[in-house]
C-alpha cells in the first residue's frame, strides 16, 4: 500500500474513534448521572431495582474497556498522520503489543513491552514500523508453542541501529520450536532492516535490527 493510500486510510480511522469516543464519553456521563441517583435514593427500593444496579454495574465495568481499545485504535491511526517524521520507537513497541493483546489473549497470550531505558529516536514512516512489529508478534501468535504463556517486545539502541526483540517464553529448556518469520521484504528494503529467528534459555522468537535514521538535513 503506498504512503498516501495509509495516510488516508489513518485519517478516516482517525476521524471514526473521535466519533467513537465521543460516543463513549456520554455514555460514561449518563452511567456516573444514574449512579448518583441511585445513590442518592439510600435504602429506598423501587421495581427491579436489583436488575438496574447490575445492568450499571455492568457499564461501569465495560466501559472503561471500550474507552482504552477506542484510544489504542486512535493512536494507531494518528501514526500515520506525516509521511515521515521523528519517530519514538518505544511508543511504536508498545502501541504494537496493545493492538495485538486481543488476538494473543485468543491463545491465552498476555503481550508485554518492556520498555528501553530512555528514547530510542529515528527518522522514518511510524505506521510501517508498527504493523512490521504486530506481524512479529502475530507470528508468534500463530506458532505452535503451547507451552508460551507470554510474548514479551523489547527494544534497545545498539551501536547506531534499533534491535527489536519479540519472545514467547516460558518453553520447554532445550526446545527451539519452528517459527516462520512473516514475509515483510517490501517493508525490511524500506526500513533498510534484518530480521532472524532466535533462540535462548527457555524461550524463542524473532529479532528485527533496523539503522536508526536522522532527519534529513540534521547535523
Amino acid at each position: 500500500m503506498e504512503h498516501q493510500e495509509i495516510a488516508l486510510a489513518g485519517r478516516i480511522t482517525a476521524d471514526l474513534t473521535h466519533e467513537m469516543k465521543n460516543v463513549l464519553a456520554i455514555l460514561r456521563e449518563s452511567v456516573g448521572l444514574m449512579r448518583d441517583v441511585l445513590n442518592l435514593a439510600g435504602d429506598a427500593q423501587f421495581p427491579r431495582m436489583e436488575k438496574f444496579e447490575t445492568a450499571l454495574s455492568m457499564c461501569e465495568k465495560h466501559l472503561p474497556r471500550g474507552l482504552d481499545i477506542t484510544n489504542r485504535l486512535n493512536r494507531f491511526a494518528h501514526s500515520s498522520d506525516e509521511p515521515a517524521e521523528e519517530t519514538d520507537l518505544g511508543a511504536m513497541v508498545k502501541l504494537a503489543a496493545d493492538l495485538m493483546a486481543r488476538r494473543a489473549s485468543l491463545k491465552k497470550l498476555a503481550v508485554e513491552a518492556d520498555a528501553p531505558r530512555g528514547p530510542v529516536l529515528t527518522y522514518g514512516f511510524p505506521q510501517r514500523m508498527v504493523l512490521t512489529v504486530a506481524a512479529m508478534v502475530n507470528a508468534l501468535i500463530e506458532a505452535e508453542l503451547p507451552e508460551a504463556e507470554k510474548i514479551t517486545l523489547s527494544l534497545k539502541a545498539k551501536r547506531g541501529n534499533a534491535v527489536i526483540r519479540v519472545m514467547a517464553s516460558p518453553l520447554p529448556k532445550g526446545e527451539e520450536p519452528t517459527i516462520a518469520a512473516p514475509d515483510l521484504d517490501e517493508a525490511m528494503r524500506a526500513l533498510g532492516a534484518s530480521m532472524s529467528v532466535e533462540y535462548g534459555r527457555r524461550e524463542a522468537g524473532l529479532r528485527l535490527e533496523a539503522p536508526l535514521q536522522s532527519r534529513p538535513g540534521a547535523s
